[in-house]
């Protein structure tokens, strides 16, 4: 395959294309710092949902959600969803 077969239109486009999907590349966030990461938060979550199944038998029919939700905000930070929710 020769480039020849495709017109200039076409190379500028894919080249526009594969520089967007490099910046989403690069914009893609980084865990922040092991000793900064309050896995707290998470764990006093699941506790309170082990609790909550063992006093009501209540379960949240989002758990497994709200338990990535929040192991995402631990290792990211909260601000991991604005990335998140750009990046359809």
């Amino acid at each position: 395959m020769s480039l020849d077969q495709f017109s200039d239109e076409a190379l500028e486009t894919e080249l526009a294309l594969r520089k967007e999907a490099y910046k989403k590349f690069l914009d893609k966030p980084k865990p922040i710092s092991k000793t900064d990461m309050n896995w707290d938060i998470l764990i006093e979550y699941i506790q309170l949902c082990v609790e909550d199944k063992n006093n009501t038998g209540y379960e949240s029919a989002n758990l497994k959600r709200y338990v990535f939700e929040k192991a995402m905000e631990v290792v990211y930070g909260t601000d991991i969803w604005k990335w998140w929710n750009s990046h359809g």
